[in-house]
């Protein structure tokens, strides 16, 4: 049998790794865009990506948790 508590601390762990790997990569990118003078709204895909990006990782948290607790 599995420990639910633990699963779930190995996937959020999995997710703090994730988003701060885009976080970091996002801000290397985007201070690069900005000496290309790329217009602001490729600058804004990316932090729309990065909100998305961590929107997504609630919600399947959440929906994995629901799953555990059955």
């Amino acid at each position: 049998m599995f420990d639910a508590g633990e699963v779930l601390e190995r996937i959020r762990t999995v997710e703090r790794d994730n988003l701060q790997r885009l976080k970091d990569d996002t801000a290397i990118l985007t201070k690069y865009l900005k000496t290309r003078d790329v217009p602001e709204a490729v600058i804004d895909a990316l932090e729309e990506l990065s909100s998305e990006q961590q929107e997504n990782w609630k919600t399947a948290i959440e929906h994995i948790e629901e799953l555990l607790d059955k």
